[in-house]
């Protein structure tokens, strides 16, 4: 499986309806020409590196009363 090496849009602040589009345009040039089981195991393989950092971020976060 090869993602191809187009760099990620550059989002705004405001996070606005624009950035939403450039990030599927993007997610569907990223993921062109995969097989559906090749999407799947891309997503999943994602998902746990994004799970880890959110973890990762919990565990440095100081403890709220």
């Amino acid at each position: 499986m090869t993602v191809k090496n187009k760099p990620k849009p550059i989002i705004s602040l405001d996070f606005t309806i624009d950035d939403i589009h450039k990030l599927r345009e993007w997610h569907y040039e990223c993921r062109e020409g995969m097989t559906p089981a090749q999407i799947i195991e891309h997503i999943n393989r994602r998902g746990s590196e994004f799970e880890a950092l959110v973890e990762a971020a919990r565990s440095a976060a100081p403890a709220t009363a």
